[in-house]
């Protein structure tokens, strides 16, 4: 009877609305809009990047709380999981320990009041050779997002530092 209801329950359950790179679904306690990825993330002169052999990878979102209440969006680091290609999960981290260059003039996520928006990163660690494929938020209302290979861009500061490499001839 228990096995009965459990499979009943699993059937009637829906699984969290999915999107993709650009797209705007309910997760935690509003919405949240995944703007862009940048793979690789390059971080500020001085600041702590990845360990030898990874990568960071960091995404941009746009959270925003429901007219008439707050929304709470400090938890959205850990409650973040980005996938990779190989199918292996990475939690979120904060850019208080990974000052990403392009995420420097953004504020770490936290509540906001009725119908504001705030825009931020959370960043990851992957192996080099991994690419990300699939964002996952978990919460009070949980969303997925599929992440395309042409909607992975490289950092800027990544890319003028191969624009400025001395080439060889």
């Amino acid at each position: 009877m228990l096995l009965a209801v459990t499979l009943l329950a699993a059937a009637c359950s829906s699984p969290p609305p999915v999107g993709q790179v650009g797209s705007t679904l309910s997760a935690l306690s509003g919405t949240v809009t995944f703007d862009k990825v940048l793979s690789p993330a390059p971080v500020e002169h001085g600041s702590l990047g990845a360990p030898y052999g990874h990568k960071l990878v960091a995404v941009v979102l746009t959270v925003h709380s429901t007219t008439g209440s707050s929304g709470k969006f400090g938890a959205i680091y850990h409650n973040s999981k980005l996938i990779d290609s190989k199918k292996l999960g990475h939690i979120g981290r904060s850019t208080a320990k990974y000052n990403v260059a392009e995420c420097v003039s953004y504020p770490p996520f936290a509540t906001l009041g009725s119908g504001q928006s705030a825009t931020g990163c959370v960043v990851f660690i992957l192996t080099t050779a991994a690419t990300p494929v699939e964002l996952k938020i978990s919460g009070k209302s949980s969303a997925d997002w599929t992440i395309a290979a042409s909607a992975v861009q490289p950092g800027t500061a990544a890319l003028s530092a191969r624009l400025r490499r001395p080439r060889c001839l």
